[in-house]
C-alpha cells in the first residue's frame, strides 16, 4: 500500500478527505466564474496537509506546486481548519488517550479507511 510521505495519507484517503472537505465547504471551491483558481482542491488540500504534518514552509509549497505563496497562504488559512474539523471524529480525546496508555496498548487513530468500512457495514445490515 503506497502512501505519500509528503501527506502521509495513501490515495484513497486522501480522496475520502477530499470529499469530507468539499462537503464542510461554504462555498464550491472552483465557482466557475471569474479567475479560476491556481489549484484545484484535490492540490489545494494536499497542500494543507503538507503543511500540517511536514511544517513545509508556504513559500516551499508554492514552488513544489508552482503557485505563490501568498496563494498558500489563503489556502492554508481556509482549508486547516477545515481538514482539522473533518477529521476531529479519527482523534481519540485526552481522557481515552491516558486510559489507553495506562493500559500499555499503542495509541493510534482510527484512519478514514477503517471508519469507512465500518460505516458501510452499518449500512448493509
Amino acid at each position: 500500500m503506497r502512501y505519500y510521505r509528503t501527506t502521509g495519507l495513501i490515495v484513497t484517503q486522501m480522496q475520502e478527505l477530499v470529499r469530507r472537505v468539499n462537503n464542510a465547504l461554504d462555498k464550491p471551491w472552483d465557482k466557475h466564474v471569474g479567475r479560476p483558481k491556481s489549484l484545484g482542491l484535490y492540490k489545494a488540500v494536499e497542500a494543507a496537509c503538507m503543511y500540517l504534518r511536514q511544517n513545509a514552509t508556504q513559500e516551499f509549497i508554492g514552488d513544489s506546486r508552482d503557485t505563490s505563496q501568498p496563494t498558500i497562504s489563503r489556502y492554508v488559512a481556509a482549508l486547516v481548519p477545515l481538514v482539522k474539523s473533518v477529521l476531529e471524529e479519527f482523534v481519540p480525546s485526552a481522557a481515552d488517550a491516558i486510559e489507553t496508555m495506562k493500559k500499555g496498548e499503542e495509541l493510534t487513530i482510527k484512519s478514514i479507511n477503517e471508519y469507512h468500512k465500518e460505516m458501510e457495514q452499518e449500512n448493509k445490515a
